[in-house]
């Protein structure tokens, strides 16, 4: 029953499973939510580093939706790289701020300058996402 209901390249729940817990009149609750992920940037990583680097991509999401949404969700990958995540009583909203610096990209940088990139980066896009909801976190 597990592997009729599992996406063997990621352990995430398949589309088959999310289909029959939508049919499923008992899980439809009202604090019930529905959140839909998709991989921004998945062909030009498979184009420029390898289909592998776009795999590992696609594997990453459901361990950053139990990160940031709990372990308790229900993850299901329902197409290529697309994930529904199914939650009960969550907030309204989950947004992260993101960074990542590779290797390939980067070969002159020790591990810990990939980091300070990669760091960088992420405050890059956390700012960019205040400044987008018109709130400049330095002056509150």
């Amino acid at each position: 029953r597990l592997q009729i209901y599992t996406d063997d390249m990621t352990g995430a729940s398949n589309r088959k499973h999310f289909i029959e817990i939508l049919e499923d009149p008992d899980e439809l609750k009202d604090d019930l939510c529905i959140s839909v992920i998709d991989v921004n940037g998945l062909k030009e990583t498979n184009d420029t580093l390898g289909h592998a680097a776009g795999d590992e991509m696609i594997c990453a999401v459901p361990i950053f939706a139990r990160e940031a949404f709990g372990k308790d969700v229900d993850i299901s990958r329902i197409g290529g790289d697309e994930f529904a995540i199914i939650t009960y009583g969550l907030i309204n909203e989950v947004n992260l701020s993101v960074g990542m610096a590779f290797r390939a990209e980067n070969s002159e940088l020790s591990p810990e300058g990939l980091f300070q990139t990669a760091d960088k980066f992420m405050y890059e896009d956390k700012s960019a996402y205040y400044r987008l909801k018109g709130n400049d976190r330095r002056h509150r």
